[in-house]
Formats: C-alpha cells, sequence, structure tokens
C-alpha cells in the first residue's frame, strides 16, 4: 500500500516538500498516477527518512527495552555463576595436576635409588673344545 505525499509526510514527521525534493533528487523512488499525484512505498520512504513514533509507541518501545535489559541482566549473571564454577574446576584440577607431579617425582626417586643389577651370565662356551683336547 503506497503512501501519497500527504501520508508520507505524516508517518515521517516532515513537510511534503521535503518528501518530493526527495523524490525528485532520486533519492527515493517513487511513482505518479495520471493525475500527477505521487506515491510512494513505505519500505523505500523508511529507507532514506525514520519513521515517526507516537508516544505510545515509544513507551511500547521502551517497555520492551526494559524487558530486555532484564533479560540480559539475568544471562550476565548466569555467566558470572558459570565463571566461577569454571574458575573453581581449574583450581582443583590444578592441584591434582600438582599431586600427581608431586607422586610422579618421587616414583622417579625411588626408581633413581633401587636399581637392581642385570643377571651375571656365565661366560660364553666355546664349542667343540673337547676336540682340542684329543689331538
Amino acid at each position: 500500500m503506497a503512501y501519497s505525499l500527504a501520508e508520507a509526510a505524516a508517518a515521517t514527521g516532515l513537510h511534503k516538500t521535503s518528501i518530493l525534493r526527495a523524490l525528485k533528487s532520486g533519492r527515493i523512488s517513487g511513482t505518479r498516477d495520471d493525475l500527477g499525484r505521487w506515491f510512494v512505498e513505505p519500505i523505500e520512504l523508511f529507507r532514506v527518512f525514520p519513521e515517526k513514533r507516537t508516544d505510545a509507541q515509544a513507551d511500547e518501545r521502551s517497555d520492551a527495552h526494559r524487558s530486555e535489559i532484564a533479560v540480559l541482566r539475568e544471562r550476565i549473571e548466569d555467566l558470572k555463576t558459570l565463571a566461577d564454577e569454571f574458575r573453581v574446576w581449574v583450581r582443583d584440577l590444578s592441584e591434582q595436576r600438582d599431586r600427581a607431579e608431586a607422586r610422579a617425582a618421587e616414583l622417579d626417586k625411588r626408581l633413581l635409588v633401587y636399581q637392581p643389577s642385570a643377571p651375571t651370565l656365565p661366560p660364553p662356551r666355546r664349542p667343540w673344545r673337547w676336540l682340542r683336547r684329543a689331538s
């Protein structure tokens, strides 16, 4: 549903001549009927000029913003709680790592202290030794 110049001016809060100047300069596009009246599509009009808001619309917007702000604050609190939980988790993991490293160092000391000797093997036998004695 296209706006006439008067409707477009009322929707934006501008004067009809401002809308007409924008049409003639090409900033917005519109059509003329057989009688020479201009018509502008709302999407084209609001692409260039902001929509005029009434007090009721402004109140609705501010209420919507307030509720959105409340939701965002709740999310922030949830994220803070989650961040605290992660900090505790990281601290616990760090403590576990430190205990594991201490245990590994203790086991390394034990391995360095106790090193069993390698089993001794008998000297290799010379085969056919008995043959040399016979000659």
